[in-house]
């Protein structure tokens, strides 16, 4: 099954899962990157990126490298804002609404993953999701633990 892993990642922990998952899945990567994003030095990156998420901003995407509909499989990726998932993946879903595809959704987040996965599914039609999962503190995991949990993760999704 062709896999592709799509992700927003702002200082490296969604990325660096991104990145496992894809190793674990056999899958290509899509990075998305907002045309204007946010500053991810000091403080206001919390500010701005948690009030761009609370208010369901869609930012505008750079063109993407990678066309989703040549795959059967996505798995897609954000950091928790202000308790939701990030706005370039709310632009994902608007611009490339996954249709059939199986579909698994992943978050990051330092301990905290509010109601981001539930909302990123329910950008989805719930049927067609096989499997959900937050990762807590990326950066400060042992990374062969990591990749063990994403493997297992991964096992979970039907062939």
């Amino acid at each position: 099954m062709k896999t592709l892993v799509v992700y927003y990642s702002l200082q490296g922990n969604t990325r660096l899962v991104a990145q496992l998952v894809a190793e674990a899945a056999g899958a290509d990567l899509l990075e998305l990157k907002p045309v204007e994003d946010v500053n991810p030095r000091g403080f206001m990156k919390y500010v701005r990126g948690g009030s761009q998420a609370i208010k369901g901003l869609v930012p505008e995407l750079e063109p993407v490298t990678v066309d989703p509909q040549g795959y059967d499989r996505l798995i897609i990726g954000s950091p928790v804002w202000a308790g939701t998932f990030a706005p370039a993946v709310r632009a994902f879903f608007r611009n490339h609404p996954p249709g059939d595809r199986q579909t698994a959704v992943f978050c990051t987040h330092r301990g905290g993953q509010g109601r981001a996965l539930e909302q990123m599914q329910e950008q989805l039609d719930r049927g067609r999701v096989i499997g959900a999962k937050g990762f807590s503190r990326v950066l400060r995991q042992d990374r062969e633990k990591l990749a063990a949990d994403i493997r297992s993760w991964i096992e979970t999704f039907p062939v």
